[in-house]
């Protein structure tokens, strides 16, 4: 839990738009940069990369 605080923190002064689309990411959005935060394991970063990918181009 300390590291979502810890990247909250760095995200949050950005003040992105939080987008909504996937239940197991959080994805937000400053202009062109995606930023997304997934659960921990190789697994998991896989599939946020691939889906966010594939959602967009």
């Amino acid at each position: 839990m300390q590291l979502k605080k810890k990247i909250l923190a760095i995200i949050n002064p950005l003040q992105p738009t939080d987008i909504v689309k996937y239940s197991y990411i959080k994805l937000y959005q400053k202009g062109d940069w995606l930023f997304a935060i997934s659960k921990i394991g190789l697994v998991n970063k896989t599939m946020t990369l691939i889906t966010i990918f594939n959602n967009n181009n």
